[in-house]
């Protein structure tokens, strides 16, 4: 069974000293300081107040991060998108990004990903591309961003992974393997063993297969316990 690795971690908050000077820093600075402590109606107070003075694209998109955190979704597409409106932002298009994937509005995600990574080549930009690619499918595009988060971060153990099953999928089992291998050797993980005993199954390669089935029903994924009994039963 495939574990696909997701990234849902938003882009950060702007801080005080991004702020424009010319509306109340007082309130900007106390909405800063309240999201910090994961306060969030307090910071979402403070930047209405902010907003109420000066609306400047740094106050709606701090709100909108508050209301992302609180599961305010609409809200928080709202407030980036008026963000965006006075002054771009990759981040702004890449959180809307995130929460067009959790309401499964794969095609707008993948816009604001996009659109996120035109202005700011970022390595989550594009393995959240890449993973609404592969459900969809769309192996070569899928492989082609998982490559992209790769290069713009050699320690992305998870787009390793994830390019690993897409290889498989697509039967290119040698492929499959060396990404897997990739993956342990960053991030030893239950799923990546047993994904990586799957395709040296499928290649006749039985030893390889138990040893990884091992490991992973070691690290206590019963799928690869079954699997192990499987092949030394036959074998």
């Amino acid at each position: 069974m495939k574990k696909v690795i997701f990234s849902f971690m938003l882009s950060g908050i702007l801080m005080a000293g991004c702020a424009t000077t010319n509306y109340d820093d007082a309130h900007f600075n106390r909405g800063f300081n309240y999201y910090e402590q994961g306060n969030y109606d307090r910071a979402i107070d403070e930047y209405s107040q902010a907003i109420s003075i000066r609306p400047a694209a740094d106050a709606y998109y701090n709100r909108g991060l508050a209301y992302d955190k609180k599961g305010l979704y609409d809200l928080a597409i709202e407030d980036y998108t008026k963000s965006l409106s006075i002054k771009p932002n990759a981040d702004a298009y890449y959180n809307l990004g995130l929460i067009y994937d959790k309401k499964g509005m794969q095609d707008r995600a993948i816009e604001d990903y996009t659109r996120s990574i035109s202005i700011k080549p970022a390595a989550d930009a594009y393995y959240n591309r890449g993973l609404i690619y592969d459900r969809q499918k769309l192996y070569d595009r899928a492989i082609g961003d998982y490559t992209q988060a790769v290069i713009l971060r050699p320690q992305h153990g998870d787009a390793y992974y994830n390019r690993g099953f897409v290889y498989e999928k697509k039967g290119d089992y040698d492929r499959a393997i060396e990404n897997y291998t990739k993956s342990i050797s960053i991030k030893p993980a239950y799923d990546a063993h047993y994904r990586r005993g799957v395709a040296y199954g499928k290649k006749g390669l039985s030893d390889r297969a138990i040893s990884d089935f091992r490991q992973a029903c070691d690290m206590g994924y019963d799928l690869g316990c079954k699997d192990l009994q499987e092949i030394l039963r036959n074998k």
